[in-house]
Protein backbone atom coordinates (compact mmCIF):
# COMPACT_ATOMS: atom_id res chain seq x y z
CA UNK A 1 0.00 0.00 0.00
CA UNK A 2 2.62 2.54 1.06
CA UNK A 3 6.34 2.76 0.64
CA UNK A 4 9.39 4.23 2.34
CA UNK A 5 12.23 6.16 0.79
CA UNK A 6 15.20 8.20 1.93
CA UNK A 7 15.56 11.96 1.50
CA UNK A 8 19.03 12.74 2.70
CA UNK A 9 19.30 10.80 5.95
CA UNK A 10 15.60 11.00 6.87
CA UNK A 11 13.01 8.37 5.94
CA UNK A 12 9.82 9.50 4.23
CA UNK A 13 6.51 7.71 3.74
CA UNK A 14 4.41 7.67 0.61
CA UNK A 15 0.85 6.33 0.79
CA UNK A 16 -2.61 6.72 -0.68
CA UNK A 17 -5.79 7.84 1.07
CA UNK A 18 -9.08 8.01 -0.83
CA UNK A 19 -7.16 7.75 -4.09
CA UNK A 20 -4.94 10.73 -3.30
CA UNK A 21 -1.19 10.41 -2.91
CA UNK A 22 0.36 11.72 0.35
CA UNK A 23 3.99 12.27 1.25
CA UNK A 24 4.98 12.58 4.89
CA UNK A 25 8.24 12.61 6.79
CA UNK A 26 8.69 9.77 9.26
CA UNK A 27 10.99 12.07 11.30
CA UNK A 28 13.50 9.30 11.85
CA UNK A 29 16.79 8.02 10.50
CA UNK A 30 15.91 4.42 11.43
CA UNK A 31 14.24 2.28 8.77
CA UNK A 32 12.49 -0.07 11.25
CA UNK A 33 11.02 2.93 13.10
CA UNK A 34 9.88 4.46 9.79
CA UNK A 35 8.28 1.13 8.81
CA UNK A 36 6.37 1.08 12.14
CA UNK A 37 5.13 4.62 11.52
CA UNK A 38 4.01 3.72 8.00
CA UNK A 39 2.12 0.66 9.25
CA UNK A 40 0.52 2.78 11.97
CA UNK A 41 -0.57 5.40 9.41
CA UNK A 42 -1.96 2.69 7.11
CA UNK A 43 -3.89 1.24 10.06
CA UNK A 44 -5.38 4.65 10.84
CA UNK A 45 -6.45 5.03 7.22
CA UNK A 46 -7.98 1.53 7.15
CA UNK A 47 -9.91 2.23 10.39
CA UNK A 48 -11.04 5.65 9.09
CA UNK A 49 -9.31 7.31 12.04
CA UNK A 50 -6.90 9.46 10.03
CA UNK A 51 -8.50 12.86 9.35
CA UNK A 52 -5.56 14.20 7.34
CA UNK A 53 -2.28 15.99 7.84
CA UNK A 54 -3.76 19.50 8.12
CA UNK A 55 -5.55 18.54 11.35
CA UNK A 56 -2.19 18.05 13.06
CA UNK A 57 -1.25 21.69 12.40
CA UNK A 58 -4.34 23.45 13.82
CA UNK A 59 -3.63 25.62 16.84
CA UNK A 60 -5.87 26.35 19.82
CA UNK A 61 -5.82 30.05 18.91
CA UNK A 62 -7.38 29.32 15.49
CA UNK A 63 -10.24 27.41 17.08
CA UNK A 64 -10.83 30.16 19.62
CA UNK A 65 -11.32 32.61 16.74
CA UNK A 66 -13.63 30.11 15.04
CA UNK A 67 -15.87 29.72 18.09
CA UNK A 68 -16.17 33.49 18.55
CA UNK A 69 -17.16 33.77 14.88
CA UNK A 70 -19.68 30.96 15.33
CA UNK A 71 -21.28 32.65 18.36
CA UNK A 72 -21.36 35.99 16.54
CA UNK A 73 -22.89 34.57 13.34
CA UNK A 74 -25.54 32.67 15.27
CA UNK A 75 -26.35 35.64 17.51
CA UNK A 76 -25.80 33.72 20.74
CA UNK A 77 -26.43 35.76 23.87
CA UNK A 78 -23.70 33.97 25.78
CA UNK A 79 -20.87 35.52 23.73
CA UNK A 80 -19.75 37.59 26.72
CA UNK A 81 -19.58 34.44 28.88
CA UNK A 82 -17.62 32.67 26.12
CA UNK A 83 -15.05 35.46 25.98
CA UNK A 84 -14.57 35.16 29.76
CA UNK A 85 -14.02 31.41 29.38
CA UNK A 86 -11.64 31.89 26.45
CA UNK A 87 -9.54 34.31 28.51
CA UNK A 88 -8.79 31.53 31.01
CA UNK A 89 -8.47 28.78 28.41
CA UNK A 90 -6.10 30.88 26.30
CA UNK A 91 -3.86 31.56 29.26
CA UNK A 92 -3.28 27.81 29.53
CA UNK A 93 -3.63 26.43 25.96
CA UNK A 94 -2.49 29.36 23.78
CA UNK A 95 -0.01 28.30 21.10
CA UNK A 96 -0.76 24.62 21.67
CA UNK A 97 -1.59 22.33 18.78
CA UNK A 98 -5.09 20.92 19.12
CA UNK A 99 -3.82 17.42 18.42
CA UNK A 100 -1.60 17.74 21.51
CA UNK A 101 -4.45 18.59 23.87
CA UNK A 102 -4.84 15.41 25.89
CA UNK A 103 -6.93 14.31 28.84
CA UNK A 104 -3.90 14.80 31.09
CA UNK A 105 -3.54 18.42 29.93
CA UNK A 106 -7.23 19.07 30.58
CA UNK A 107 -7.00 17.53 34.07
CA UNK A 108 -3.95 19.68 34.76
CA UNK A 109 -5.93 22.73 33.59
CA UNK A 110 -8.73 21.83 36.03
CA UNK A 111 -6.24 21.52 38.89
CA UNK A 112 -4.63 24.87 38.05
CA UNK A 113 -8.04 26.58 37.92
CA UNK A 114 -9.08 25.02 41.24
CA UNK A 115 -5.84 26.20 42.85
CA UNK A 116 -6.66 29.73 41.66
CA UNK A 117 -10.01 29.49 43.44
CA UNK A 118 -12.34 28.96 40.47
CA UNK A 119 -15.63 27.25 41.25
CA UNK A 120 -16.36 23.88 39.66
CA UNK A 121 -19.33 25.31 37.73
CA UNK A 122 -17.08 27.95 36.18
CA UNK A 123 -14.52 25.34 35.21
CA UNK A 124 -17.27 23.18 33.69
CA UNK A 125 -18.44 26.11 31.54
CA UNK A 126 -14.88 26.67 30.37
CA UNK A 127 -14.52 22.99 29.50
CA UNK A 128 -17.85 23.15 27.65
CA UNK A 129 -16.43 25.99 25.57
CA UNK A 130 -13.34 23.88 24.87
CA UNK A 131 -15.54 20.96 23.85
CA UNK A 132 -17.54 23.21 21.50
CA UNK A 133 -14.28 24.49 19.99
CA UNK A 134 -13.12 20.95 19.28
CA UNK A 135 -16.50 20.09 17.76
CA UNK A 136 -16.33 23.11 15.45
CA UNK A 137 -12.75 22.20 14.57
CA UNK A 138 -13.67 18.62 13.69
CA UNK A 139 -16.14 19.90 11.11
Amino acid sequence: MGMLYLRGKTWWMKYYRNGKLYYESAHTKSEPEARRKLKSREGQIADHKFPGLNIEKILFDELSRDIVNDYTLNGKKSLERLEYSLKHLSAFFSGCRVSNITTDMILHYVLVRQEKGAENGTINRELSALQRMLTIGSR
